[in-house]
């Protein structure tokens, strides 16, 4: 019976651990406030509208749409199925923004300007049509999470992501086909989450080595076969999740990683003497397999 309940902890914990969003957007403004759900109040109450949550197409009045840039109070916007490709002229106004996301718009590109948004911590986008990152998120000055789920077009990891190395903490790109995964990866040091479910990844590279900060790794439902030697660098990790992937047998070198606690090889064909092995190597780890 303990041990049933155990598992059921470490279940209900992965389950959170993937459900949870980036933020809660409640404390992200001042208590009470009012979340605007359309532009004609939230413009003639700009003083006191600092969240804006606009779900639909968004009607084409353009005194009205010239009227954005008087929010200058907003630190939450939420956009979603407004039909926008791009982003807003005026967005760089938005100076208290704090959580922006954009859901099932089919925004190609982040211009320079976005990067004005010099509070911005949060960003969350589903169902863009990113093929890269832009400067224009690459230079946000206080980005600390950075969320790309079912991007439609294929996602190319360029070398101006080090541009986050001192403020990224969470990167996920789920549901995202990636091209690779390039050492460029490396150079976000201070990233403590990083999850690349469903994006078709095969390898990891050597400069995985380099996240020496990584607590959490999330790379379910991918291709790959094996874990890099350079797995052992990451000392303080305590959930990797490979779930899904085509491994056999597990890279011996997991053993110096002394403070993981949940190991999930669901979906794998990892041996049970294997797995016995494991237990051994990693006496404080739950594997689920």
């Amino acid at each position: 019976m303990r041990r049933f309940s155990s598992l059921l902890c470490v279940l209900m914990a992965v389950f959170s651990l993937r459900a949870q969003q980036s933020v809660s957007l409640e404390q992200l403004v001042p208590s009470g406030s009012f979340q605007y759900t359309d532009i004609k109040s939230a413009v003639k109450e700009s003083a006191r509208c600092y969240w804006l949550n606009l779900a639909g197409p968004v009607e084409a009045n353009t005194k009205v749409l010239a009227k954005l840039p008087t929010l200058s109070n907003l630190m939450i916007l939420q956009l979603s199925a407004n039909q926008y490709d791009q982003i807003l002229p005026g967005f760089c106004t938005y100076t208290n923004l704090i959580y922006f996301s954009s859901e099932k718009n089919p925004i190609e590109f982040f211009p320079d300007s976005f990067a004005m948004l010099g509070q911005l911590k949060y960003l969350d986008l589903y169902q863009t049509s990113l093929d890269s990152f832009s400067n224009g998120m690459v230079w946000l000055p206080r980005l600390q999470s950075l969320r790309i789920v079912a991007n439609t077009d294929t996602f190319y990891l360029s070398k101006n992501m080090a541009a986050m190395e001192r403020t990224l903490e969470r990167l996920v790109l789920d549901s995202t086909h990636i091209d690779s995964l390039p050492a460029s990866i490396g150079t976000l040091k201070k990233l403590k989450h990083l999850s690349l479910v469903h994006t078709g990844i095969d390898t990891l590279p050597p400069a995985i080595k380099k996240l020496t900060s990584l607590e959490t790794l999330l790379l379910d439902g991918n291709q790959l076969t094996e874990l890099p030697n350079e797995i052992k660098y990451l000392k303080n990790l305590k959930v990797l999740s490979l779930r899904n992937n085509k491994i056999q047998h597990i890279n011996d070198r997991i053993c110096f990683l002394e403070n993981l606690s949940l190991l999930d090889l669901r979906g794998n064909a990892v041996s049970e003497y294997e797995v016995a092995c494991l237990k051994v190597l990693l006496p404080g780890c739950q594997i689920l397999n």
